[in-house]
């Protein structure tokens, strides 16, 4: 239960945190938006995109360990 109850959260926090994380790093693209602040005026949109890279490595983490309960409930690894 426990596996599957913080899964189910898992995947709604990290579905909805990439959906719209992906839409205002594409949208932050599409419009070539830069730093309103001092006088470098950098591109704003490579910070916003490492947030959907960051879910994405946070799933694969999440994955890793899903996949690490499962085998030990199944008697096919150790629980580390």
């Amino acid at each position: 239960i426990d596996v599957t109850f913080s899964t189910v959260l898992f995947l709604l926090f990290a579905g909805v945190l990439a959906w719209r994380g992906f839409a205002l790093a594409m949208a932050s693209y599409a419009m070539n938006e830069v730093s309103s602040t001092g006088t470098w005026d950098g591109p704003v949109w490579p910070a916003k995109f490492m947030v959907p890279i960051g879910v994405l490595l946070l799933s694969l983490a999440w994955f890793a360990r899903v996949s690490r309960d499962v085998l030990f409930l199944l008697g096919r690894g150790d629980k580390a």
